[in-house]
């Protein structure tokens, strides 16, 4: 008969970590009770920090001292009982599930870099082409929907049409009446005299001419 091994709660551990009022005790202590050390920070388990790679290691140690040391024996871990392998089975699978996105992260890099090569090569020749197609159709209003044909849009002629013109001077013309605006010339015309209000002179003080005493 295979013996089971009971594996005791260490403090520090994350089977000894208990959520005590919003906050972590990390010394195996009852709810409710306090820290033995409260100027010890909880010590979290180093399979959950630092780079993939030291994990990747840590577990493959891992399966190594399992294998060597509880191959055929029950372990009992915070009540819970994993036969023979199956601590084993489930370091496996977290390993494999890391190789597999090591192996995803790798081939989307490659398929980036395949993309970028790819639009260094084709946009110079879109720009050949848009030349092309806009010194044979020409590049104005004109040839708008055959521009939009291939994508492309005419450019903006910024040059103002006569109507253009006329319609701003009249609206020039009526913005000036509304709010009495006048021209340069205008305002040269107006004359006037300008009264200037001059602040009243400040009293003298007054002067005793008794002599002192």
């Amino acid at each position: 008969e295979m013996e089971k091994i009971d594996v005791p709660v260490v403090a520090g551990t994350p089977l000894a970590t208990r959520r005590i009022g919003g906050r972590r005790r990390g010394n195996g202590a009852a709810p409710g009770a306090a820290s033995a050390r409260p100027h010890v920070k909880e010590r979290r388990w180093a399979l959950t920090q630092g780079p993939k790679i030291s994990r990747q290691n840590q577990l493959q140690q891992l399966l190594n001292g399992l294998g060597k040391h509880y191959a055929n024996t029950p372990i009992v871990l915070a009540g819970v009982t994993y036969a023979p392998g199956e601590l084993q089975a489930m370091i496996q699978a977290d390993l494999a599930a890391m190789t597999a996105t090591a192996q995803a992260k790798a081939a989307y890099s490659a398929q980036v870099q395949v993309e970028r090569n790819s639009h260094a090569k084709v946009n110079p020749v879109i720009g050949l082409l848009k030349n092309f197609v806009i010194s044979q159709v020409g590049n104005t209003q004109d040839a708008s929907s055959t521009l939009a044909d291939f994508g492309f849009s005419p450019r903006k002629s910024t040059k103002k049409t006569l109507a253009t013109k006329v319609e701003a001077v009249e609206q020039t013309k009526v913005t000036r009446t509304l709010r009495h605006t006048g021209g340069k010339r205008q305002k040269e015309q107006i004359k006037g005299t300008t009264l200037v209000t001059l602040p009243p002179a400040p009293l003298a003080a007054a002067t005793n001419s008794t002599p002192k005493p």
